[in-house]
This record gives structure tokens, sequence and C-alpha cells, in this order.
């Protein structure tokens, strides 16, 4: 099934393909999402996923009045009716961040005994998001900073550090990053 709908995952399963394993509750889809494909996406996902309409319009609705703010998501949910697991379904903003992980997001063979595959965010995308998020905490959510230096530590000379330190400078994460590199090593 192609929705023909532009997406990339994110959040802890991203972390997972990049870093070491752990288990997770749910996974992350950052998709754009407009009006025209509510219909498409009830009529594919409503009868093995709970799906509701008005919170996918007031996602939509709601996206535009919080385009510049990283602390505000605009999303909502679906769920796997047979196993319960969530999927969170969050709108982008026009934020350059996230443009450029859209940009930047790579196809991803999920196993080898089948074709499956999903665009998924870049190692460096995922560190330098979770970093700001771990920011916006406070710095209270140590399982975004496991996270983080997880995927240093597997990811290792593969990073591209020009990238990592062009973007946290743009977020205001600077400090944040040089610490988890240290940490890491």
């Amino acid at each position: 099934m192609n929705l023909l709908i532009e997406y990339f995952v994110g959040g802890s399963f991203a972390s997972i393909i990049y870093g070491e394993y752990r288990t997770t509750q749910d996974v992350d889809i950052i998709a754009k999402i407009n009006k025209q494909h509510i219909p498409m996406l009830l009529y594919h996902l409503q009868k093995e996923f709970y799906i509701q309409e008005s919170e996918i319009e007031m996602a939509i609705n709601t996206v535009n009045y919080y385009q510049d703010t990283p602390s505000f998501r605009s999303t909502f949910n679906i769920i796997h009716l047979a196993t319960g697991f969530k999927i969170d379904i969050f709108l982008p903003t026009h934020r350059p961040f996230e443009q450029s992980q859209f940009n930047r997001r790579v196809y991803e063979q999920l196993t080898n005994e089948t074709a499956i595959g999903t665009c998924i965010t870049t190692a460096e995308d995922i560190i330098l998001a979770k970093l700001e998020w771990y920011s916006m905490a406070q710095g209270v959510s140590d399982q975004q900073w496991r996270d983080v230096k997880s995927i240093i530590k597997v990811q290792a000379d593969q990073l591209d550090h020009s990238y990592l330190e062009y973007w946290a400078a743009q977020l205001e994460i600077s400090d944040l990053l040089k610490k988890a590199l240290q940490d890491a090593h």
C-alpha cells in the first residue's frame, strides 16, 4: 500500500536501527499529511487500526499555529487493534532542521528475508532530534541521553561531524553534543 505520503521514521525505532537494541512501546513517524490524505488513510487502515478522523483533522488544523515551536508537535496516533502497538504520527513544521531531515532520510530494508523497508531519519538527525528533546526536557530524560550515546558508539567514524556541529549550533545544543560525544567515548 503506497499512499504517496512523504514520511520518515524517527524516535526510539530509529535509535534502535543506529544504536543498541532496546524495547520500545511505539513508533514515531513524521509524515506530510494533509486533508486530502484522510479518506485514503481511513480506507486502508481502519480495518486493522484504531484511527480517528477527528484526531487527524485536529492535527492538520493546528500544525500551522506552532510552526516554529519545537516543544509542541501536532500529532495523532493509530493503534494496531490485534496487538495494541501504537504509532505516533507527527506532522512536520517548516523548521529548517525538519526540512533537512526530510531531504536526508534514507530507505532501509528492515529484514533480509523480505523486501520490506521504510524511510528513516539518518543517524546524525536522530542524534540531533534526541538532544533537542533532551534539552527541552531540561536533561531529565535519561533514555534520550542513553540513545544518543548508543548511536554515537555504534556509528562511531561513520557520523558526519560537520553536519552534527552545524545543526547543533543552529538548534543551540552544541554543548550537549560535545558532552555526548565525550561521554560516548
